[in-house]
């Protein structure tokens, strides 16, 4: 994966959606021009347990489409871990989209964490 930017700017802003959305997780569209990331459009998320999230379809083509008026394209997705760390979990390496770029939150150790990956086809995670 080439380098990716995440400005100090966006990182504040997914810790601070992140810790607003705990105990439940926080889910967002990452935009930017394939090399760095400058728009982050929080999603609701749409299922029940505090330990996983959901995007409506809809939510997210608006947002894919609130990006490309504004001149940036959809780069991936970010999601918190209340509990835990910025390492996907178990359920994130099923279920994520492969090959996206995908960006973690995790608020479970003494400060926030946030660490981008890419997770190929198969079960490995491939960090960034």
């Amino acid at each position: 994966m080439s380098e990716l930017v995440l400005t100090a700017t966006v990182e504040r802003e997914l810790v601070a959606l992140a810790r607003a959305a705990a105990p439940r997780e926080m889910v967002a569209v990452l935009g930017g021009d394939g090399a760095a990331v400058h728009t982050v459009l929080p999603l609701p998320n749409t299922v029940g347990a505090d330990d996983a999230f959901q995007v409506d379809p809809i939510a997210f083509a608006r947002a894919e489409r609130r990006l490309r008026r504004a001149g940036a394209r959809f780069v991936g997705f970010a999601h918190s871990h209340p509990r835990g760390s910025a390492l996907p979990s178990a359920r994130d390496r099923r279920e994520l989209w492969p090959g996206c770029l995908q960006v973690i939150v995790g608020l479970g150790g003494t400060a926030p964490t946030v660490r981008a990956f890419r997770l190929e086809r198969n079960p490995e995670v491939q960090p960034s």
